[in-house]
């Protein structure tokens, strides 16, 4: 395996390491309201992207969202 090689593969694993991290951070960072309320709007977001215009969809809470546990 040649210098590069190597060095490339390092650099790919600590930019792995980096997103868990960063990852981890944001999901900490957010609380599950406002966790939900992005989701969602990532979700129409998505949905208005791909061309998608059908009508809008009630919102129906999960027993998680909730604080419920099966």
């Amino acid at each position: 395996m040649s210098f590069k090689d190597s060095l490339r593969q390092r650099l790919e694993a600590f930019r792995r390491r980096l997103d868990q991290v960063n990852r981890s951070l944001a999901e900490k960072a957010l609380p599950g309201d406002r966790k939900f309320r992005v989701s969602e709007l990532s979700l129409r977001k998505k949905a208005q992207d791909a061309g998608q215009s059908g009508p809008v969809l009630k919102v129906v809470e999960s027993d998680k969202r909730r604080g419920r546990s099966s």
